[in-house]
């Protein structure tokens, strides 16, 4: 069975980033805010979530990368 949602800690080892990169896109996509709960006091993305902020991530990249080329 694939699994449907992540712990932060999880998320960022998925994502190869740190949790304080996941708790910042939590922050600052609104879009977020519906793929976001908490069971047992543990803080869970939902998979569709977690492609989301992997969304955001490339596209930051890919701005950075353009704009590395027109410096």
């Amino acid at each position: 069975m694939k699994k449907e949602s992540f712990s932060i800690n999880e998320a960022a080892q998925e994502l190869n980033v740190t949790k304080q990169c996941i708790y910042k896109k939590i922050k600052t996509l609104n879009e977020l805010n519906n793929h976001i709960f908490i069971k047992n006091n543990i803080k869970y993305i939902s998979k569709e979530g977690l492609e989301l902020i992997y969304k955001n991530l490339n596209s930051e990249q890919l701005n950075d990368n353009l704009n590395e080329l027109n410096n």
